[in-house]
């Protein structure tokens, strides 16, 4: 990843969790006006990315978590059905 993703990233990411459709063509206007640096659409879409990772954390690490989630709503509600399958590899069944 790019420094200035990365600067970029760590800027919006505040403005992002508040504002989830800060879309990129904003993300470029307001760069522009907070730090008087010119970005294109692709740099700011990356930031976006980049930012939303910062906010949420990576959906890998989602998907990791997924079987535990799992676990804790059998765990917390008696009534409850798991239907979380692994397939081979990094797949999921229904």
């Amino acid at each position: 990843m790019h420094r200035p993703i990365k600067f970029i990233a760590k800027h919006i990411a505040k403005k992002l969790k508040e504002q989830p459709t800060y879309r990129p063509v904003d993300i470029v206007k307001d760069i522009q006006r907070e730090l008087a640096v010119k970005i294109g659409y692709t740099k700011a879409f990356n930031a976006k990315e980049h930012a939303n990772e910062l906010n949420n954390g990576t959906h890998s690490a989602a998907y990791q978590t997924l079987p535990k989630y799992c676990k804790d709503i059998i765990a917390s509600n008696a009534n409850s059905v798991d239907l979380l399958e692994r397939a081979s590899g990094d797949k999921l069944n229904k």
